[in-house]
């Protein structure tokens, strides 16, 4: 069976402004929870007007010695509110879209979230091929580059989310 710790799915609530997401993670501990302190609008509007709906939320655990998590089949619920997502400021930003089909999820475990800028313009950046593999292979996960802050393993889930 495809390990699909990291992925997510979930629905687009559009009276409410909010992504109710069930996110592949194991079952949280109450002495070491997860934090997601970063949750980034993303979306992007490119230079062939195609407009992508992005969020991006980076994962820590409160003492995370960075080993990869196996979520075990386990979901784990979050609900995110449109308006309070970190509006990104990239070249060809825009507003999240809750009237457009499909949302890109990217989760990102790293165990620092010391450059989680430099990995929201990394992300940013590369939306359109993101997308397109997403697209074409279904909800999976890869490792990022190692930043300078940390030795151990950064997994990047991307899933796409369906209205």
């Amino acid at each position: 069976m495809e390990d699909l710790t990291y992925t997510a799915t979930g629905e687009i609530d559009v009276e409410n402004r909010l992504i109710k997401l069930e996110i592949y993670l194991p079952i949280q501990r109450e002495e070491n929870p997860y934090e997601f302190n970063y949750n980034f609008n993303l979306s992007k509007i490119t230079i062939f007007d195609k407009k992508y709906n992005v969020i991006f939320s980076h994962l820590k655990l409160r003492n995370d010695p960075g080993n990869l998590l196996n979520s075990q089949n386990n979901v784990h619920k979050m609900t995110l509110d449109v308006d309070k997502l970190i509006q990104s400021r990239f070249l060809g930003s825009t507003d999240f879209d809750l009237n457009m089909d499909d949302t890109l999820f990217l989760l990102l475990h790293d165990d620092s979230s010391k450059e989680v800028l430099k990995d929201a313009e990394l992300l940013f950046a590369n939306v359109e091929n993101i997308y397109e593999k997403v697209i074409s292979s279904g909800n999976q996960t890869i490792d990022l580059p190692y930043n300078n802050l940390t030795l151990r393993p950064r997994r990047l889930g991307m899933s796409i989310i369906i209205k």
